[in-house]
């Protein structure tokens, strides 16, 4: 197993496979780099595709600190530096995305060709101000309070109404079929600390001007059908940055896991357009 060591001596775990252009992917929220390697797997026969797993969350170090969102692109840089790469694409998904919004804030773009959202808001809690938000504008600062609770109270609560959310058909049977393959995958679930810490972070940053700074080629990848964020939302983004260009799938905000060929093809068309 790869590990490599950030700037505050945290091992987290990467995976670095292929030749060619590095595509670096940053996983979302609870997850893990093993959730892309749908994508990785037939990606790195003509690119290198590089992922890792975040503090706190599978079978990374679990340190009691560093759970905000500038601290992951800190440790997205490191991983950069670590490997010594240029002229790279990053892909994030969701909370990864926010990562990559995050980093190009701190860093800029001068080591990225390109960059990848997969359905992702540049601010998280709505409010009178912002209306394209989590939940297509509906969540608001109690919500958030609520739902923060809830995490510490009883995390498999929390998850229950995410997951509905998230996933607007899912049945009590898909979810127990969800668990009994997460469960037999052997991937440690995330830490409480971090779930909990990151769901704070994601709602006191706010990327809405910030975006103006990715310079480089830029696709959106998002579901069509309703689940976290509208399509409003991917236009926002759109008109902060121009150029570009919205890849829309036959599915939710987990497309990647539903639809793995049509988001590994959206990636693949944009490596080539580069």
């Amino acid at each position: 197993m790869k590990m490599f060591l950030t700037r505050d001596n945290t091992k987290l775990h990467y995976y670095d496979e292929g030749k060619g252009t590095p595509i670096v992917f940053v996983h979302g929220w609870s997850g893990s780099l093993e959730g892309f390697l749908p994508q990785m797997q037939p990606l790195q026969s003509k690119y290198r595709t590089i992922a890792f797993t975040h503090r706190g969350h599978g079978f990374s170090e679990r340190p009691d600190h560093g759970y905000t969102i500038p601290n992951l692109a800190q440790d997205l840089n490191d991983l950069l530096n670590f490997l010594n790469l240029d002229k790279v694409v990053i892909c994030g998904w969701s909370m990864g995305a926010m990562t990559l919004f995050e980093y190009v804030k701190q860093f800029g773009c001068d080591r990225l060709i390109g960059a990848i959202s997969i359905d992702m808001t540049p601010k998280l809690v709505n409010d009178e101000s912002w209306d394209k938000g989590l939940y297509d504008g509906e969540y608001k600062q109690a919500d958030f309070s609520k739902d923060l609770t809830t995490i510490f109270d009883n995390f498999l609560d929390f998850m229950g109404g995410f997951m509905f959310k998230a996933l607007p058909y899912i049945t009590p049977e898909l979810a127990q079929e969800m668990e009994k393959e997460t469960l037999l995958s052997g991937i440690p679930p995330a830490s409480l600390l971090a779930l909990s810490g990151l769901w704070n972070g994601m709602a006191v940053v706010d990327y809405r001007e910030s975006i103006a700074g990715i310079t480089c080629p830029f696709q959106i990848i998002r579901g069509n059908q309703k689940s976290l964020y509208s399509r409003a939302t991917a236009d926002y983004i759109a008109e902060k940055v121009p150029g570009t260009k919205i890849v829309e799938i036959d599915g939710t905000h987990m497309c990647p896991v539903e639809k793995p060929a049509e988001v590994t093809e959206a990636i693949r068309s944009f490596m080539e357009s580069l």
